[in-house]
């Protein structure tokens, strides 16, 4: 009998990073991949969020006229031609969004490997394999093959929508860690009326201002990258109030 090795490797933790700044693409720099579109794309991006970067892993003969796309678009501090890697996961969870913008693809895995990691994915619907992955607006963006301006709007969209990452990103761990009931609200309506009840916590200047039940609940579960998202949220204006005895919910105002 013979045995042929799996050559496949493990995705391993951990995901994604949703409070990184960071856009992330992987694969040859050749006319197939499409990335002559992508810096296209991200440059009137980059330009209005220059706290967001692009970082591209790969290697091949278009890298010259991709660095000159770049400096000609002047993005070069936000947009960054690395080398191959060997740990495309690693890569991954140190960004939030990964972009597909191929000419054509036979079956692009990497999208699937991006989804398991966590990412929000923006992709071109080009022949073939993308439209079987995602579905539109549902578990990421697709758009039509080569448009490079509806490619720009959906980076922004994603860009733009970091809010809601990091919202998914607080519920996700702390129904990891069995609070199931608790649930994300946005608003913009003063919310006076709960503060300051024995109910409400209170995050503020990266602690919680009030131990009391909502605060404590969290803070137990000594979650670094829980606190540095709810400190993401704070840091952008956004106040955040804990309700676990009484509407069970974390609400989220508006700046």
């Amino acid at each position: 009998m013979w045995r042929l090795p799996n050559t496949v490797r493990a995705i391993e933790p951990p995901r994604a990073d949703l409070t990184a700044r960071r856009i992330f693409a992987a694969g040859r720099y050749t006319p197939q991949k499409g990335y002559d579109f992508l810096i296209h794309a991200w440059a009137p991006v980059a330009r209005k969020h220059p706290d967001w970067e692009l970082k591209i892993c790969g290697n091949g003969h278009t890298k010259q006229r991709l660095q000159a796309r770049i400096d000609q678009e002047q993005i070069g501090d936000q947009t960054t031609l690395a080398g191959p890697t060997d740990d495309v996961p690693g890569e991954m969870a140190q960004a939030s969004v990964y972009a597909l913008s191929s000419r054509f693809e036979g079956f692009p895995l990497v999208l699937v490997e991006a989804m398991s990691k966590g990412m929000a994915c923006v992709a071109f619907d080009c022949p073939t394999g993308p439209a079987d992955i995602i579905d539109d607006h549902r578990n990421g963006l697709l758009v039509p093959a080569k448009d490079v301006e509806a490619l720009s709007a959906a980076l922004l969209e994603m860009v733009e929508d970091e809010l809601a990452s990091l919202l998914d990103f607080v519920l996700s761990v702390l129904r990891a860690f069995g609070f199931t009931e608790f649930q994300a609200k946005l608003s913009t309506k003063p919310t006076e009326k709960f503060v300051g009840t024995r109910y409400t916590s209170t995050f503020k200047d990266g602690a919680w201002e009030d131990k009391k039940a909502g605060g404590q609940a969290i803070d137990r579960l000594k979650s670094s990258t829980l606190k540095a998202a709810i400190s993401e949220l704070n840091g952008k204006g956004y106040k955040i109030y804990v309700f676990p005895d009484n509407d069970n919910h974390i609400h989220i105002q508006n700046p």
